[in-house]
């Protein structure tokens, strides 16, 4: 079988099944967030009817069970950030775990530094962050914030962190649009199958408790999200970035 090379980054064309290859590289890929968008990808790919065959390569969290059908990188290689260069679709996810900070740190510097000399990715790349970029933003009483605001956002004090890594990545599409295109997704609280932050309520009401504790003065509202809404979501926005 004679597999034949596109121009764009990384995608080949297989004359026998008409399919296109793309490459995927998600940080962290056994983690919550992440194992919700791999399955997604993993069921794109089970669709006889498809044009796309994802090739998934990731970096696995410490002391949770390996995933399957995901070609595992090393951060700490010297050929790692090269790996992730090779492929056309990045997800860096900075709202769990604080050690994926330098991971997706050297991926951005990789791509500054080689974007600014001139040579061209051709690749999406998706940072998922937290919506505490957003939690002292002023506003009026009538405004709602959206995208447009994403300017005016002022972070918790605890998350100015994440706001430079936003910033970064979002630099890059204004820079180097020709090259790359990046978006910063932030979510409210993301919860279902292993609940994650909820898990402690939700097993009190499986096993019958009289009551749930909650921080007073319990009026506030939560924005929430089901974990597999989120991993909809970032396919979505990966499809209107074709």
């Amino acid at each position: 079988m004679e597999i034949t090379k596109e121009a764009t980054n990384f995608q080949y064309y297989n004359p026998s099944d008409e399919k296109t290859i793309k490459k995927v590289f998600i940080s962290y890929a056994n983690s919550y967030h992440a194992k919700a968008i791999v399955k997604k990808f993993q069921d794109l790919n089970e669709d006889v009817d498809g044009k796309i065959d994802y090739q998934i390569f990731g970096t696995m969290q410490e002391n949770k069970p390996m995933i399957s059908k995901v070609a595992i990188l090393n951060s700490k290689g010297n050929d790692f950030t090269v790996m992730v260069s090779q492929c056309d679709i990045v997800i860096c996810d900075v709202s769990q775990d604080k050690n994926q900070f330098e991971e997706t740190k050297a991926i951005l510097k990789f791509f500054e530094e080689h974007l600014e000399v001139g040579i061209e990715f051709n690749l999406t790349l998706i940072l998922i962050s937290t919506i505490m970029t957003w939690a002292r933003t002023p506003k009026s009483i009538d405004e709602t914030l959206t995208d447009r605001n994403y300017r005016k956002r002022r972070p918790h004090p605890c998350f100015n962190q994440h706001l430079l890594i936003e910033r970064r990545t979002l630099n890059l599409q204004k820079k180097f649009k020709d090259s790359i295109k990046s978006f910063v997704v932030c979510s409210g609280i993301i919860y279902g199958q292993e609940q994650d932050i909820f898990h402690y309520i939700f097993k009190r009401c499986y096993f019958n408790h009289p009551q749930v504790e909650i921080f007073l003065p319990g009026s506030n509202y939560l924005p929430l999200i089901y974990i597999n809404d989120f991993a909809r979501f970032i396919l979505h926005v990966l499809t209107k970035s074709f």
